[in-house]
């Protein structure tokens, strides 16, 4: 377990994460990264990160910047868990436009 200030990434070996599939393998968790991250509990808008403490949101995004630079990830490949899931409309998170994310890296 390594802390990010407010950006905490754990990493796992392969058989403790659980499998996931959409039916897409570049979805799949063999052809991702997957990141867990927690905002405040307040209402979902889907059009700023209000919901995130700023401080949260802008090492969010320079955890993602460090991990696209590590694997040469293009922005267009950085998704929500909202924007992979099956079928579509089952998770609503992150809760922020991802369009303005991938935007801000």
């Amino acid at each position: 377990y390594l802390e990010c200030q407010s950006l905490p990434i754990e990493t796992a070996k392969k058989g403790d994460i659980h499998e996931f599939f959409t039916g897409n393998r570049l979805y799949s968790n063999a052809y991702a990264i997957g990141i867990e991250a927690e905002g405040a509990v307040l209402p979902a808008t889907n059009s700023r990160h209000t919901n995130w403490l700023e401080v949260q949101y802008q090492n969010y995004l320079r955890g993602i910047r460090a991990l696209k630079t590590a694997f040469n990830v293009p922005t267009g490949r950085v998704m929500g868990h909202k924007e992979v899931v099956s079928p579509l409309g089952r998770k609503i998170d992150p809760n922020f436009s991802m369009a303005k994310f991938r935007a801000a890296l």
